[in-house]
């Protein structure tokens, strides 16, 4: 199950009338523990962070702290609101305490794999809200690392690979993707339509097995055709007929 996930609660040592785009971090790998918007336990001793301002960021405790925020009491200890992995910093769930060893600004590519590892493991980090919709079937997956196959708005090859448009509606807000395949995709130079196709047929693509890219571009018609006018048709080649997999994908900041 998908669980979506509430603000952590306030920390110590804030400032009171400040808001966090006024804040100003004591380092170069902190993070703004009074403005966390999502927070995931990939293991004992690993958090996912993600701030309302779009940062990112991996803690690591000290020691093994299993379920820490399975609680509804979880609170931060940091002086002046900040996680930067000094000292005196913990995360407190209930009796237990857990000293903060590192915390370390991370991009949107890093941060996905450790969110698909935290869910992938089953590991939760507060009680799972249930949204219902019309439409049974439809799967919720988080926009860090999954994407709508009915997002898509318009994509395009530069130097890093695969960078796809979606309808930011339809996708947390994010407007551009970054898909990575495996092994590359060589076909995508002379591809004219692209659509993705979930593995599991839940209309979303995350990069789990059976996740691919499908590219196709129209053709002059043949003998059958109507002359004149293009049909579409698929390319021959291995990368057209079957897909190219998709290994992981993530929001871009462009």
């Amino acid at each position: 199950m998908i669980r979506w996930l509430l603000p952590i609660a306030l920390t110590l040592g804030a400032v009171p009338g400040a808001t966090a785009q006024e804040r100003t971090p004591p380092g170069p790998d902190c993070i703004d523990a009074r403005a966390l918007r999502d927070v995931h336990q990939a293991d004992d001793r690993t958090l996912a962070l993600r701030a309302e301002d779009g940062s990112r960021a991996v803690l690591t405790f000290q020691a093994d702290c299993p379920n820490v925020t399975s609680r509804s009491d979880v609170t931060t200890l940091a002086p002046g609101g900040w996680l930067c992995g000094a000292a005196g910093e913990a995360v407190r769930s209930g009796s237990q305490a857990c000293p903060v060893a590192s915390v370390r600004l991370v991009d949107a590519r890093e941060y996905a794999d450790v969110v698909r590892e935290a869910q992938r493991h089953g590991i939760s980090t507060f009680d799972p809200i249930v949204v219902s919709a019309p439409e049974q079937r439809r799967f919720a997956g988080t926009p860090d690392y999954c994407l709508r196959v009915d997002a898509l708005r318009g994509w395009q090859e530069d130097r890093e690979g695969l960078r796809v448009e979606v309808s930011p509606r339809r996708a947390g807000g994010n407007r551009h993707y970054r898909i990575e395949t495996h092994g590359g995709c060589g076909d995508m130079a002379n591809a004219e339509t692209l659509r993705l196709v979930s593995g599991v047929g839940l209309g979303m693509v995350c990069g789990n097995p059976g996740d691919r890219v499908v590219f196709a571009r129209s053709q002059p018609a043949a003998l059958g055709g109507v002359s004149g006018f293009p049909r579409p048709l698929m390319q021959s080649t291995l990368a057209a007929e079957h897909g190219c997999r998709i290994n992981r994908l993530y929001p871009i900041d462009r």
